[in-house]
């Protein structure tokens, strides 16, 4: 499941970045894990660093239909994590700098 920034301030300008940056991720360079305890989660199941996912390995919250306007903002939270809960490696964040992914 991705997650991700869009505002020209924090993260990616605009949606055609975050597409661009999922292909790149699905089909060309894969995603790296993080420091600390997420190597050891994810090597054991299966994550290998830098090896592209695969086509459309990668779902975004648009394509599960949670911002269609049904939902309130703590019911969006919920639902958003049923669905990374239901995922093999979790939530990948693209936050674009350590900035942006620590806020």
């Amino acid at each position: 499941l991705l997650s991700k920034v869009v505002d020209s301030n924090h993260g990616f300008e605009c949606l055609q970045d975050i597409s661009e940056s999922k292909i790149k991720l699905e089909l060309k360079f894969g995603a790296k894990m993080g420091a600390g305890k997420t190597r050891d989660f994810l090597e054991p199941i299966g994550f290998k660093d830098n090896e592209p996912l695969g086509a459309g390995k990668l779902m975004q919250n648009e394509e599960l239909g949670l911002h269609d306007g049904e939902y309130g903002d703590s019911q969006w939270v919920e639902l958003y994590q049923q669905y990374a809960a239901q995922t093999k490696f979790g939530v990948l964040i693209m936050a674009k700098t350590l900035e942006n992914f620590q806020s």
